[in-house]
């Protein structure tokens, strides 16, 4: 799906170059990740040149945690790498520790600041509740979120994809392969033992 002609054609016509598949969501319940922008997730040479999307396998119930966003937020400076490492203790910061995940930790300062500049900007929330065979794509500078579950057992049906620039982008490897006549994406080796 996420290597489709079809997505693969969309994505073309809204960033301009080729994009690759790196990594997606595929458990049917909500990331229950606060509110965030992609684009400080990745490395500062992406410049806004990153997607993703979400693609509704199934009805999404109201209760199972569904995606929510700020529309127009994508128009606001966007957080970077370079603004919250210096927030973070050294061994969380990039680099320090092969056993971290320096974005968990930023998220306490991350998440106010986002949730503080969509009330001063005054920008509405949106939920999506999609419906079968509906599909979401953002820019990676929106602010959303997976919003908490209220029934922690109610599946969200959706799957979500990531995509980075294939000419620029290295550091998931230099695998690049395309499926077909449809998108590229990353091929990673499966993992040992």
């Amino acid at each position: 799906m996420f290597c489709s002609p079809e997505m693969h054609a969309v994505i073309m016509d809204l960033i301009g170059e080729e994009l690759g598949l790196h990594f997606t969501l595929t458990p049917f319940v909500s990331t229950d990740r606060a509110w965030h922008q992609d684009e400080y997730l990745n490395p500062p040479e992406t410049y806004g040149r990153y997607i993703a999307a979400w693609i509704a396998v199934g009805d999404v119930p109201e209760g199972s945690g569904p995606f929510e966003f700020a529309p127009g937020s994508h128009k606001l400076p966007p957080v970077s790498r370079e603004k919250v490492m210096p927030y973070l203790k050294t061994e969380f910061r990039l680099g320090h520790s092969p056993n971290y995940d320096w974005s968990i930790h930023s998220s306490m300062y991350v998440t106010p600041a986002y949730f503080f500049k969509m009330v001063e900007e005054n920008l509405p929330i949106v939920r999506f509740l999609g419906r079968k065979g509906d599909v979401l794509l953002w820019h990676s500078r929106l602010i959303h979120r997976g919003s908490p579950a209220k029934i922690t057992s109610l599946a969200r049906p959706g799957v979500i994809g990531h995509y980075s620039p294939i000419r620029t982008t290295r550091w998931f490897g230099n695998d690049i392969r395309r499926h077909g006549r449809g998108g590229y994406y990353w091929h990673f080796p499966p993992p040992v033992g």
